[in-house]
């Protein structure tokens, strides 16, 4: 007689446990929406997103409940935890990440914690058996822009489990938007007037709007030749910065600019505070050099 393959049925088990709790959900998800006037769309969709989130989480839970540690692989590799930029989290007590399904290279590292940004101690301190809702800033695995997170957290068999839906904010958008502006409108400058341009970026009030100025790297050495803010840096090395999560802040513009523009995440002391804050910056490389402009997310 054959034997019976254990492991297989309890993955078996466990897979059809998961695409039922997303049944589930997503009939509770219909319901809502039918309840829901016509003009509450933005709500519904909230609501749609909430719904999601915390089903994604429950069913990471029972996952792990049929299958142990082997349902980190699944949240951390299969499309069942993920869904555009919703994803599945696992942390121990210490915020070290077990599974990250938007991003497995982050298992093994902790949540950061640097200053005025507790996401660590909010996450910990908040989940429950019950599950709970945390609210905290965190990038986009794929823009890595800054915006508000809420996630649905639950304390399980002393982990926490956890997945969230980012809600972009109506200021910060029009920030990016006027970065990115700025960062055209420092080019053209630069194409008209050379290396002398680089003047006005530190000096000219046009180029410094509330949190907003330019910086620019010279990408053949790194060295930054232009900084709104902070005039000391001109002349230094920016492979020499690292912010307060490790980053080195030089390598990550050098690693990502490109004559399209992208995004990049960081840490960096806001001028308007003195305080260490989540930065989005918008840079482009042109003619050797990378021209950027941030946007700090609170």
């Amino acid at each position: 007689m054959a034997s019976i393959d254990r492991a297989a049925i309890a993955w078996t088990i466990a897979i059809v446990a998961v695409g039922a709790g997303f049944a589930v959900y997503g009939l509770q998800e219909a319901e809502t929406v039918r309840q829901q006037p016509m003009s509450a769309a933005p709500r519904t969709v909230e609501m749609s997103e909430r719904a999601i989130v915390s089903g994604m989480t429950l069913d990471a839970v029972a996952l792990y409940e049929r299958v142990g540690d082997a349902a980190f692989d699944l949240i951390n590799t299969g499309d069942m935890f993920t869904r555009d930029d919703l994803y599945v989290f696992v942390l121990d007590q210490e915020g070290v990440r077990i599974a990250h399904g938007g991003n497995p290279d982050l298992v093994g590292l902790q949540v950061p914690n640097y200053p005025d940004n507790p996401v660590r101690g909010t996450i910990l301190s908040n989940a429950d058996a019950d599950g709970e809702w945390v609210t905290y800033n965190r990038a986009l695995p794929d823009t890595h822009i800054v915006q508000t997170k809420h996630s649905f957290v639950v304390e399980y068999d002393g982990m926490i489990f956890g997945a969230g839906y980012y809600v972009d904010n109506e200021h910060e958008t029009q920030l990016r938007q006027n970065a990115q502006y700025m960062v055209e409108q420092a080019i053209g400058d630069y194409n008209a007037h050379g290396t002398g341009a680089f003047q006005l970026f530190d000096s000219d009030p046009e180029y410094h709007d509330g949190e907003l100025y330019v910086f620019v790297v010279r990408m053949s050495d790194n060295v930054l030749v232009a900084h709104g803010i902070q005039p000391d840096l001109i002349g230094t090395s920016s492979t020499d910065i690292v912010d307060v999560d490790g980053v080195n802040v030089g390598s990550l513009l050098a690693d990502n600019a490109a004559p399209e523009g992208a995004w990049v995440a960081y840490q960096w002391e806001n001028p308007a505070d003195g305080k260490i804050q989540p930065k989005s910056s918008w840079i482009k490389s042109f003619d050797g050099y990378i021209f950027g402009v941030g946007v700090y997310n609170k």
